[in-house]
């Protein structure tokens, strides 16, 4: 009953992590790369593909965001991912400070007809989020000392591929598919030397 009720505790401390997150912490948006982006040595320039939450294409459309935080400072950021009206893929490119930085969150919304629920999803290791990750805690079929969290790490004045992310499922992914995303990000970006961008996988 113990080991049940940490858990519990556990878990209710993390969805009210990540609702003060959502609602409370401050949140800084990410700034878009633009078509004549050149690097600069107070920040780095990163850019990979997205793949988003699969839906129906009557449920598609909305935009699917990323939230990150610095090892160095705490603070929190968020990029959009995907943006509106688009439903399967994207190649994505932001301005960062230089630092280490966890994936900790991502919100995609659902069309439930008169209204959209906004869904809030922790992002670990080899753990499906989507699939009831409270419960699983609660009745200690996940330990929370083994939940851990991607990260990646970028230098300033350095441009970085972060990979293909892929997060159709609860179960997010990171692979390279550097020479794909690069024909895609070199009609979009044209003063960025994409053939020297230094691949740096979120692990």
């Amino acid at each position: 009953m113990k080991f049940i009720f940490k858990n519990f505790v556990f878990a209710a401390l993390l969805v009210s992590c990540l609702h003060l997150s959502a609602q409370k912490t401050k949140i800084t948006k990410l700034e878009y790369t633009s078509a004549g982006d050149r690097l600069k040595p107070d920040n780095a320039i990163f850019y990979g593909n997205f793949w988003a939450r699969q839906m129906s294409w009557l449920k598609s459309g909305y935009q699917q965001y990323i939230e990150l935080r610095s090892e160095d400072t705490k603070e929190v950021f968020i990029f959009e991912a995907m943006p509106y009206l688009k439903s399967k893929q994207n190649v994505f490119s932001f301005r960062i400070k230089p630092g280490t930085y966890r994936i900790i969150q991502f919100r995609w919304s659902e069309d439930k007809g008169f209204y959209r629920t906004i869904h809030f999803e922790p992002v670990f290791k080899n753990v499906n989020a989507a699939d009831s990750l409270q419960v699983r805690i609660t009745r200690g079929e996940i330990k929370p000392d083994t939940l851990k969290y991607f990260s990646f790490h970028v230098d300033g004045g350095k441009l970085y591929y972060l990979g293909t992310w892929n997060f159709k499922t609860g179960m997010a992914s990171f692979t390279d598919d550097k020479a794909e995303t690069d024909k895609k990000a070199k009609r979009d970006y044209f003063n960025l030397d994409f053939d020297q961008a230094i691949t740096e996988l979120p692990e």
